[in-house]
């Protein structure tokens, strides 16, 4: 009798893991809340430092936990004419891969997950010969 449930203990927690890491991934980017506030500290392209504009130094990106995301852009602006950012986000349900969609530019950022604890994230994509990878860090 044992084995039998010891089987079936196994067959439960190996048909739900993957449900269970994306969770995870997700619950540890909101820190178990229903928004969570990101600031970009580091941009690096081919293996260099990249300096983050000026006028983007100051936003601060904020994901919320039904998957939409908005991005304040703080005191300053990089135009008159800018939008405030808007849109999508979500994670792999591997947690490999993070995604932001914007709904108001038509801009896309995708990458692999490199780094994920409660008080920083970073990931990294390849476009056009180019691997860039963005670092945050909680606020």
């Amino acid at each position: 009798m044992k084995k039998y449930w010891s089987i079936i203990l196994l067959v439960t927690l190996f048909s739900c893991k993957d449900d269970d890491e994306f969770i995870i991934g997700k619950e540890i980017i909101l820190n178990n809340s229903d928004s969570r506030s990101w600031a970009l500290i580091q941009i690096v392209q081919d293996g260099t430092e990249v300096q983050i504009p000026t006028c983007e130094q100051d936003n601060i990106m904020t994901l919320k936990s039904d998957e939409k995301f908005s991005v304040d852009e703080g005191a300053t602006k990089c135009g008159e004419s800018q939008l405030a950012e808007e849109g999508i986000w979500w994670i792999s349900d591997d947690n490999k891969e993070f995604y932001l969609l914007s709904t108001t530019t038509t801009s896309a950022k995708e990458g692999s997950i490199t780094s994920l604890s409660e008080s920083n994230f970073s990931f990294k994509q390849m476009k056009d010969s180019v691997t860039t990878e963005w670092f945050y860090q909680a606020r």
